[in-house]
């Protein structure tokens, strides 16, 4: 099988996976997500700890599971039909993220006892990999349930729309234009004209979903579409700095032709505080 061949299969195969955990229902989009969430975060620690050659197995899947409870404990939630402000209640953060705390404690101890040398590396990998892939992933979720309507998965699509496109434009736009180059010493590829292509591309995808996918909001799909246009290159160039960084092309191996799940949705993860947080006030805190 051709590069190409084997780019086109693997993309399509994995589309068809998201779509199928998405319009599944709520129960197999967070399934999805949990499982894409803890693939981003075991290749997460590989970048965070390259070259850490004593760090055991073990220690990473402690990492991936304390910073995947929060995700975790809001399923919980959603499982027994709770709204999605239950989870922002105070009992609930204190009940909930109690055992979280714990992991981060043993963590912490672990990293003291076994790790001298660095002992608050598996600490802050955990605690790091919480905000930078956790806490987006559960933005997103709390977006696409508005209380009114419950799970809608043609928000989840059209969040994820937008971040796709707006790849899909800056890499069209700017291998055949580029010329300026956006940030040379972390990636050599990307450049000012790409990035203009994929902000082009993302607001014009923005006025389809205003007709197709409506928003009962006034700026419609606007706002989230900037957010993934400015937020979502910034999320590219972070972690293109961390694999430079760890001296790796790709984060990992999962998609033949494309690299790892964090490679796939860095640029999504990065945006969804400020995309996906707008849905959250607009279509759930402000009900």
């Amino acid at each position: 099988m051709t590069d190409l061949a084997q780019r086109i299969s693997s993309a399509a195969l994995f589309l068809l996976i998201v779509l199928g955990g998405i319009f599944s229902g709520q129960t197999g989009f967070l399934l999805l997500f949990a499982l894409i969430g803890a693939l981003c975060l075991w290749e997460y620690t590989g970048l965070v700890m390259a070259g850490e050659e004593n760090i055991s197995t073990a220690a990473r899947i402690l990492i991936v599971m304390t910073a995947l409870w929060p995700y975790i404990s809001m399923m919980s939630l959603f499982s027994r039909g709770e709204t999605p402000l239950a989870l922002l209640s105070g009992s609930s953060l204190l009940s909930r993220f109690a055992l979280f705390w714990v992991f981060l404690l043993i963590l912490l101890l672990l990293g003291l006892f076994k790790y001298p040398r660095k002992p608050f590396l598996l600490f802050s990998t955990a605690l790091s990999g919480t905000f930078y892939i956790v806490l987006p992933l559960i933005v997103f979720s709390l977006a696409v349930s508005p209380i009114k309507s419950g799970y809608q998965p043609l928000l989840a699509l059209g969040l994820l729309s937008l971040s796709w496109l707006n790849d899909t434009g800056a890499y069209f736009i700017g291998s055949r234009w580029g010329r300026h180059k956006l940030l040379p010493a972390v990636s050599p590829g990307k450049s000012w004209e790409g990035l203009f292509g994929g902000l082009a591309a993302t607001l014009i995808l923005a006025l389809l979903l205003n007709l197709f996918i409506p928003l009962p909001i006034p700026s419609g799909w606007f706002i989230p579409a900037l957010a993934a246009s400015v937020l979502g290159p910034l999320g590219d160039l972070l972690e293109s700095a961390m694999k430079r960084s760890a001296g790796l092309k790709d984060s990992g191996n999962i998609l033949p032709g494309h690299g790892g799940a964090l490679d796939r949705f860095d640029a999504f993860l990065f945006h969804l505080p400020v995309s996906g947080g707008y849905l959250v006030y607009c279509l759930v805190l402000s009900v």
